[in-house]
């Protein structure tokens, strides 16, 4: 009878350590999860943190690029005029603006014929220094003070050197667009459009269609 109920009580005793070690077994796993639980939401907060660090990086490269920009586009600003750029286009305008008027006065109300009529004239004009004198003789009736022959014609190569300059550094993404066309926007267009006689008899006289190519491009910016 006693070994009956030593029997029982061992495996009762049995049973309650088999529970006890199950118990333990399950809080473990529970553990485990919890730790994994953290540790997948410790990932996504740095993964994120990343994304956001790296996107502050990338809009601040893209300022510092903007910047860069915008320092090329005023270097240009101030060549125009430290270096003489802007006393050409005044020398290039006091005469243009002359035979613009008479060809205003021969098309009224017709930019597009005025203008092409002014750019033939300024073509003309500028065959040789003889044509030019005799030409400008006859539209100066007010006397007005305008360049000589040798004085024009380098202002029209060079303002046709800084345009074909602010075009190129515009179209390498070298200098910021908009600040170039605001500033030379309408002066370039005013020149190519006047000039455009002359550039399109050079590109078939020397059968090169790139001469000009960059005003030409800096002025379709234009707005």
């Amino acid at each position: 009878m006693e070994k009956d109920t030593m029997a029982v009580a061992s495996a009762e005793d049995g049973e309650g350590s088999t529970s006890e070690k199950f118990d333990d077994t399950g809080t473990e796993k529970e553990q485990k999860n919890k730790f994994q639980r953290r540790k997948d939401w410790i990932d996504i907060v740095f993964k994120f943190g990343l994304m956001i660090a790296a996107g502050f990086g990338f809009f601040e490269y893209l300022d510092r690029k903007h910047q860069t920009k915008i320092r090329h586009a005023l270097q240009i600003v101030d060549d125009w005029e430290d270096q003489n750029y802007l006393e050409n286009f005044r020398d290039f305008n006091t005469l243009t603006s002359l035979v613009l008027q008479q060809a205003e006065q021969k098309y009224p109300n017709d930019t597009q014929s005025s203008t092409k009529y002014a750019s033939n004239i300024i073509d003309d004009m500028t065959t040789n220094a003889e044509a030019y004198e005799s030409a400008a003789s006859k539209i100066n009736a007010d006397n007005v003070d305008i360049p000589n022959y040798t004085k024009f014609t380098i202002s029209v190569e060079r303002l046709n050197y800084f345009y074909g300059k602010a075009g190129l550094c515009v179209q390498d993404a070298i200098c910021e667009p908009n600040l170039m066309k605001r500033y030379f926007g309408a002066s370039s267009c005013y020149f190519f459009n006047i000039m455009d006689t002359q550039i399109k008899r050079k590109r078939i006289e020397f059968n090169n269609p790139s001469i000009s190519e960059f005003t030409e491009y800096f002025c379709k910016l234009a707005p």
